[in-house]
């Protein structure tokens, strides 16, 4: 029986999806893509890419679609949003395989597909850079707050103990997740940060510029799971348009390039 996840949504006034800021976007020649939790949403820019999104959801059986994909005209493409949504987390290997149906179903070049990628891990590596950026900047005003504390230990004293536990907790856990760099370790790596950011943050914000620094560093943290996006606050509001779920199964994606590799071995025949 397929599960409730499956099931599609459509009608008027539907819940739509406004992603978080550490969702990815990106805009090629016939459709938008955009990256958020585990969902990839796809959004028709012409009539072309609207009759080979149809072509491509409708054959490839690898798909559930409970009650069949309905009519959709060229009237309605504004409003469409087609949602696929993961059964797993993604990785690296399953949104290149995604991406690989699109080329072979002619909805991105191949060209498109690498931009898509070297933008993604562009967004990740400046993510990187910013959270590394502002843990410095921890380091250093737990460093003030340090020399403050010798002069004045009953004001600055127990900010300094939050300020240096907390630059340490942050640096250990970014060493681990930095060398395995998985969606598990991400997710391991996010609920400590958090963690140690709430334990710090109601000495910390007694304190000039540390409020600013804590919601800088953990907008970084939040965009260092750009890819596996287990954190994604997806946040809902009303809107008019259609709105289409499918839902990949655990091994749909390897099924899909067996079946890409397939078709293309027929056509070079």
């Amino acid at each position: 029986m397929p599960s409730r996840e499956m099931n599609c949504c459509i009608g008027k006034s539907l819940n739509y999806m406004r992603f978080s800021m550490s969702s990815f976007k990106h805009s090629c020649e016939k459709i938008d893509i955009n990256l958020a939790h585990n969902v990839l949403t796809i959004c028709p820019k012409n009539r072309e890419a609207l009759q080979r999104i149809t072509a491509l959801f409708n054959n490839l059986y690898i798909l559930y679609f409970i009650g069949g994909i309905p009519s959709i005209t060229y009237d309605d493409m504004d409003q469409i949003q087609i949602n696929i949504k993961y059964s797993q987390q993604i990785t690296d290997a399953k949104l290149k395989n995604t991406l690989l149906s699109f080329v072979n179903s002619e909805l991105i070049s191949q060209d498109e597909k690498e931009t898509f990628l070297n933008e993604l891990e562009l967004t990740k590596t400046s993510f990187t850079t910013q959270f590394n950026t502002e843990l410095e900047n921890i380091r250093k005003k737990a460093e003030e707050l340090s020399k403050k504390a010798e002069v004045d230990p009953y004001h600055y004293e127990s900010a300094s103990k939050a300020a240096n536990r907390l630059h340490q907790e942050l640096l250990i856990a970014s060493q681990l997740y930095f060398y395995h760099k998985t969606p598990e370790v991400y997710e391991n790596f996010k609920q400590t940060c958090q963690r140690e950011i709430e334990r710090a943050r109601p000495v910390l914000e007694q304190h000039r510029g540390w409020k600013p620094l804590l919601v800088n560093v953990g907008a970084a943290i939040i965009g260092l799971g750009v890819l596996y996006l287990l954190a994604a606050s997806i946040n809902y509001y009303k809107t008019e348009g259609r709105h289409f779920f499918f839902h990949f199964e655990t091994d749909s994606l390897q099924k899909l390039e067996n079946l890409n590799m397939a078709q293309s071995q027929v056509l070079r025949i």
